[in-house]
């Protein structure tokens, strides 16, 4: 599984979404998961250890299959230039509720470092207009996060 996950995020990054991609949206999502931890310029060691949990608990995984998606992810993510090709994945292959729940996810890594820089807002927003959350479900997905976060709660 590892090495199907490996080729997944590699097939992605290089700009081509082969067959197994179309039938696992989970590289495509750690990809996004991933990139939003860095396009700030920064990985801070909160964003890092929430990413493989995140990934864990949203796919059911086991933490080392988690983590080797996450660690591909990381590797590649230099080369992320545009982020289409992993949102088309993402649109094609999931229902509504589902690429709202992606968003949910990248609104916790930008708010866990303390702050959502201006970069990850806007990777959020080309995000979610990609893959079709609306302003209004991106706006309420950022608020819940930031109450569950004011609250004690992981979002």
């Amino acid at each position: 599984m590892l090495e199907r996950l490996k080729r997944l995020i590699d097939g992605l990054a290089d700009g081509g979404i082969g067959e197994a991609a179309g039938e696992d949206e989970r590289a495509a999502v750690a990809a996004l998961l991933v990139h939003a931890a860095t396009v700030d310029g920064k990985l801070d060691p909160s964003e890092e250890r929430l990413l493989a949990d995140l990934v864990r608990n949203h796919y059911g995984l086991e933490l080392e299959d988690a983590a080797a998606l996450v660690r591909t992810a990381l590797e590649n993510d230099p080369e992320v230039v545009e982020i289409y090709r992993f949102t088309r994945v993402i649109q094609s292959g999931l229902e509504p509720e589902a690429r709202q729940a992606i968003i949910r996810l990248m609104w916790r890594i930008a708010v866990a470092d303390g702050e959502i820089h201006e970069y990850e807002a806007n990777l959020i927003w080309r995000t979610a207009e990609l893959i079709g959350v609306s302003t209004r479900d991106r706006v309420r997905l950022r608020q819940e996060v930031l109450a569950a976060m004011a609250a004690g709660g992981d979002g």
